[in-house]
């Protein structure tokens, strides 16, 4: 079943015209850092202090490769850049730890004005969104996956240009499981490690 689904994945993200992902605390945790909004390191290390993770490599591969366009991150560790996903194409939306101009807002907070239309536009147009992560479980910038999973529901045409929805890694099930394109239940290390060989992208570094 797992084979399946990844092979379903990789079809997605070749038919895919505006792939984005959405990322919350869960792909931190293996680089040390406990929670999204504060965090201190394994060891006591500060969560500045913490490094990439092989999700993080392996997004911006497949970024630089040209399978992911854009990614929303709730989080604010700056890891997916520090793994070489490219600055432009990110949108800290919670504020970043290293970006003076974004500071860190409470997820109770209020998406800053800057950000907002490009979460906008995102909900609006991406018609594939990688959930990894999240629980999905009621913030704002959520519509950014259930908006394209809502009109993949709508519009049924993968091949035709329509959306493709959501797919969400997770280990744990949440409420929107029922509205993915597919539901892979695994650690995001494995599942993109099999998919960075069945693209034939280049592994950016050893697990």
């Amino acid at each position: 079943m797992l084979e399946t689904k990844l092979e379903y994945l990789v079809q997605l993200l070749t038919l895919s015209k505006r792939p984005v992902v959405y990322s919350g605390a869960g792909i931190s945790k293996a680089a040390g850092i406990s929670q999204a909004a504060r965090g201190v390191g394994k060891g006591g290390r500060k969560g500045l202090d913490a490094l990439p993770t092989f999700t993080h490599y392996g997004l911006g591969a497949l970024a630089n490769a040209g399978y992911i366009h854009n990614w929303i991150q709730q989080n604010h560790d700056g890891l997916p850049q520090k793994a070489g996903f490219p600055q432009e194409s990110i949108n800290e939306i919670h504020g970043s730890w290293y970006d003076p101009s974004n500071p860190v807002v409470s997820y109770g907070g209020s998406i800053k004005d800057d950000l907002y239309p490009w979460l906008s536009q995102e909900a609006s147009t991406a018609d594939l969104v990688l959930v990894l992560g999240t629980s999905l479980g009621g913030l704002n910038a959520d519509r950014v996956a259930i908006d394209a999973a809502l009109r993949s529901r709508k519009e049924r045409n993968y091949n035709g240009g329509g959306a493709l929805g959501m797919v969400i890694i997770n280990l744990q099930q949440i409420q929107q499981d029922g509205k993915s394109t597919i539901r892979i239940f695994g650690q995001s290390d494995d599942v993109l490690e099999n998919v960075l060989k069945k693209l034939n992208v280049p592994s950016p570094m050893l697990k």
